[in-house]
């Protein structure tokens, strides 16, 4: 086994990279849903408020 810096391994950048688009792809699910709930909160809030002005 050779001393090389973990920086200079080509397994540990593949396993670096596949972490890194893992996170980013579970950061960007939650946002896109944490989106996706406000934007039918505002929705359903409008429609209800129309309801009543009818």
């Amino acid at each position: 086994m050779t001393n090389t810096p973990w920086y200079k391994n080509p397994e540990m950048l593949v396993a670096l990279s596949a972490l890194f688009i893992g996170l980013l792809t579970a950061v960007i699910s939650i946002y896109s849903r944490l989106c996706s709930r406000i934007r039918m909160a505002k929705t359903r809030d409008l429609s209800q408020f129309q309801r009543h002005r009818i």
